[in-house]
């Protein structure tokens, strides 16, 4: 096997224990099912205080201004970037260590203290939590992606990650709808708690029934029948680690990761509260429209999951350009529900724009998760993923405050969400376009 962060090797060493391809298959299913839902929570911890931004600043006694820096800002940066050095940890670790262990750790590092928010009564008691809850949303992903990179091929990585990423948005629109519905009625602590617990819970089922693959089974199963898979002992090192970064396709897909995260910083962060605030909107009117538009994101996750495995499988590089162009043409429905008029159109028409929004966004996600799979090999995928997270949640953290600095500035938030979204997700687009010179080169044979 060749890789382009390790070089020429063998990984089929003969003392390896061997293993029976069906039966490991098999168990695959419910452990994907297990990872799904869990994700889904976890994800859905991510949007819990977006519907009730304005509540959650007149309870700590601030104004609308302090409500856009401290609450859509501050907690917004302690959230991503803890999770993001945690990620690089992660991920590390992954690719050294068994990662069953590791994610229960990582899940109850992040849900715990999503619960323990139904106790706060203080601005500092919540910064806290919330970067705490930041640990989950950034090293679960890492250890997912390798996980899945173990249990299946290139030929379903792509399907495999549109999964993923499609349960992530529905766990995002879980949160964002529980918090809606449920947080003017009974008070903005109650979601966490309504959606910490079974989180908790299903993290003991997966400590004690979930399987982990071996290191590397898929890509040694694709060299030979069932009875010749041996343990795949490679292991990451320092070396390999720098390795990633020789890898132009690696070092885009980072790249791209900051900038295309600024306008995922205003529809998790801001765009709730701003259609309740600026646009007259009802929370709960507000909280339908973005939901819509993360079901949309969940409807541009499966398109995606299913045209880019195709156009993957017949033409590699092909799959930058529907990232890239899916990309630009989602600027357009975002800027179009920024510019809201007042009073605002029929609820049905905005809803068919935020889905529309949402499944030109959604394309990305899962392809490009494949994409870094498939250019790195079984021992430097975790580190991979974790670098990918680390640069999304460095754009998602430091999103929300460059634009609560612009909001200051500018006198509002119209102008800063519409610069964070047209410049975010154009520069992203054009980056994921030049994947197309370098993907095939950089692919693990």
């Amino acid at each position: 096997m060749t890789g382009r962060n390790g070089g020429e090797r063998d990984p089929l060493l003969q003392h390896g224990r061997e293993a029976s391809a069906s039966k490991e298959e098999e168990s695959f299913t419910y452990d994907v099912f297990l990872l799904c839902i869990i994700t889904a929570l976890l994800f859905a911890d991510q949007n819990l205080m977006a519907p009730n931004l304005t509540q959650i600043a007149r309870d700590f006694g601030f104004s609308d201004e302090e409500r856009d820096t401290k609450l859509g800002g501050e907690i917004a940066l302690g959230f991503f970037v803890l999770g993001g050095p945690v990620a690089l940890a992660i991920g590390y670790l992954a690719d050294m260590m068994p990662r069953k262990m590791l994610f229960v750790t990582v899940v109850f590092l992040g849900e715990i203290p999503c619960l323990l928010t139904i106790f706060v009564t203080e601005y500092w008691q919540l910064f806290i939590l919330r970067a705490m809850t930041g640990i989950a949303i950034g090293g679960a992903p890492p250890l997912i992606f390798s996980l899945l990179g173990d249990m299946y091929g290139i030929k379903s990585r792509t399907h495999l990650s549109a999964s993923i990423m499609a349960v992530a948005a529905v766990g995002v629109s879980l949160g964002q709808l529980v918090s809606g519905l449920v947080g003017p009625t009974y008070g903005w602590r109650t979601p966490f708690l309504i959606i910490a617990v079974p989180a908790i819970l299903l993290n003991f089922l997966f400590w004690f029934t979930f399987v982990e693959p071996r290191r590397g089974y898929a890509d040694l199963k694709q060299m030979g029948p069932s009875s010749e898979i041996t343990e795949y002992e490679e292991r990451i090192s320092w070396g390999k680690a720098i390795g990633i970064f020789t890898v132009p396709t690696n070092i885009i897909i980072f790249l791209q990761g900051i900038p295309g995260c600024l306008p995922w910083a205003v529809t998790i962060t801001f765009l709730n509260d701003y259609l309740a605030q600026e646009k007259k909107m009802t929370v709960e009117h507000s909280t339908i429209v973005v939901t819509c538009y993360n079901l949309g994101i969940l409807g541009g996750v499966i398109f995606g999951g299913v045209v880019g495995q195709l156009i993957y499988n017949i033409k590699t590089s092909f799959i930058a350009i529907l990232m890239g162009v899916t990309t630009f043409l989602g600027i357009f429905p975002l800027l179009w529900l920024i510019y809201l008029p007042v009073p605002t159109p029929p609820l049905l028409e905005i809803i068919a724009v935020a889905l529309i929004g949402g499944l030109f966004t959604g394309v990305t996600g899962p392809c490009i998760r494949a994409v870094l799979l498939n250019v790195n090999m079984p021992e430097t995928r975790g580190s991979a993923q974790a670098l990918l997270t680390l640069t999304d949640d460095l754009g998602k953290g430091l999103g929300p405050l460059f634009m609560a600095l612009l909001i200051i500035g500018l006198h509002g938030r119209l102008v800063a969400m519409s610069i964070a979204v047209f410049f975010g997700w154009l520069l992203c687009s054009i980056l994921l376009c030049t994947l197309f010179f370098t993907i095939e080169a950089d692919q693990v044979k």
